[in-house]
């Protein structure tokens, strides 16, 4: 489900993802004659190259860079792709996106070779291992908090000032991000996937500091509650019950 706010916004913007439910994350944003793509999914849903965003929509030639939001399949699946479509784009992510992202790309090219042979989609693999292996130099880590020019180097020796980006941690998964994008006088957030509860091993989302003019907001669960008394600590008994009771079956056997 995705959301954009109805606020005027100066520049460019599209939604390339070919449907309307949550999958194949992407949204060409373009401001102070600078463009950048934010994430680059498959949908999960569909197969083949009906799974991609819609990059055949956007110009290849002239988009500066692409930020990846966090390493979920739905958001980063198709970026060996983008980074074909748009040779020229470097690729911006938070500095744990960076030791995640080329891991679930290769093993992306595994699932979908064996989804080839066991299915028969002949279109299969969409990239290749050499290819993630190629495009993993342009990947650029950065920390939470931390503004970041992003325009192109031939923009800015021609006068045209880069617009920043700035990673403000989203508490979603390790590296997760909502992404700030600043212009000349507007400002866009893309939250990506957020979560607003500290658990174990992640701590809640960290928006509070964030203001933005439009606001680009992508929700999995939308208006429906979370289930009556949930608990991430219930949770975690219930799943170390389960464990317990499938040990305590096998030393039956």
């Amino acid at each position: 489900m995705f959301l954009g706010l109805v606020v005027k916004w100066p520049g460019e913007h599209h939604k390339l993802n070919p449907d309307t439910d949550i999958g194949a994350s992407a949204w060409l944003v373009g401001l102070d004659d600078h463009r950048i793509l934010l994430d680059s999914g498959m949908h999960p849903k569909r197969d083949g190259r009906e799974a991609l965003p819609l990059f055949k929509a956007a110009k290849s030639n002239d988009l500066d860079a692409i930020a990846i939001s966090h390493c979920h399949h739905d958001h980063i699946g198709a970026l060996p792709v983008a980074c074909r479509h748009f040779p020229k784009a470097h690729v911006l992510m938070t500095e744990l996106s960076y030791f995640i992202a080329e891991r679930v790309l290769h093993n992306s090219v595994n699932v979908m070779t064996r989804q080839r042979d066991e299915l028969g989609i002949r279109e299969y693999p969409l990239y290749s291992h050499d290819e993630v292996d190629d495009i993993t130099p342009q990947f650029q880590g950065f920390k939470y908090n931390r503004q970041i020019e992003w325009g192109s180097f031939h923009k800015s020796r021609a006068g045209l000032p880069s617009p920043t980006l700035e990673f403000f941690d989203a508490g979603h998964t390790l590296g997760s991000a909502g992404i700030l994008i600043r212009g000349k006088k507007e400002t866009l957030f893309y939250t990506g996937d957020v979560c607003f509860q500290t658990r174990r091993f992640l701590r809640s989302a960290r928006f509070e500091d964030v203001k933005a003019d439009v606001l680009i907001m992508e929700t999995t669960r939308g208006q429906p509650r979370g289930a009556e008394g949930f608990h991430a600590r219930k949770g975690i008994e219930r799943l170390v019950a389960r464990f317990t009771r499938g040990r305590k079956k096998r030393a039956a056997y």
